[in-house]
């Protein structure tokens, strides 16, 4: 498997610094170790923040995301500069295609990145494994696959 130039090799230091980029709990960096839960909503709540708040003057924040169907059968990888928007845009299926013929509304994954070109390489990265490493990068921060987007987007 071939990694970007600009990512490290180890995935799991990856996942962790994207985490602490947002200035949230790093394994990483032994700042702080904590479970997996605490990891999983320290992400949900670093994309809460970006969302609500928007990014600061002259910076930018992209959003790969990974969506599933009630069932759980299908996962679709996405990647924006506007989380709750494009969230949105999926839940009321604004727009046909995998996502709307699926019914993919959920959101079990998210990961931030500072640069464009990084989050358009993990989503083709993402985008090239099997089901199975996708199911276990979902399960490693949200081991119930809950939908990470109820606490942040507005029923309607």
């Amino acid at each position: 498997m071939k990694w970007p130039a600009a990512r490290s090799p180890r995935p799991a230091r990856n996942v962790a610094r994207v985490s602490s980029r947002a200035g949230e709990v790093s394994a990483a960096n032994g700042a702080r170790r904590g479970t997996l839960d605490e990891l999983a909503n320290a992400r949900v709540n670093a994309a809460k923040r970006t969302v609500k708040k928007g990014a600061a003057v002259g910076s930018r924040f992209y959003f790969v995301y990974l969506l599933t169907n009630k069932s759980k059968t299908v996962l679709y990888t996405g990647v924006t500069n506007s989380l709750e928007r494009r969230i949105w845009q999926h839940k009321n299926h604004v727009f046909p295609g995998f996502s709307a013929k699926y019914n993919c509304d959920r959101v079990v994954h998210i990961e931030n990145f500072g640069e464009i070109d990084q989050a358009i390489a993990r989503e083709k990265q993402i985008k090239g494994w099997a089901r199975r490493k996708k199911n276990a990068l979902v399960t490693r921060w949200n081991p119930e696959w809950r939908d990470l987007s109820e606490e942040w987007m507005d029923p309607d």
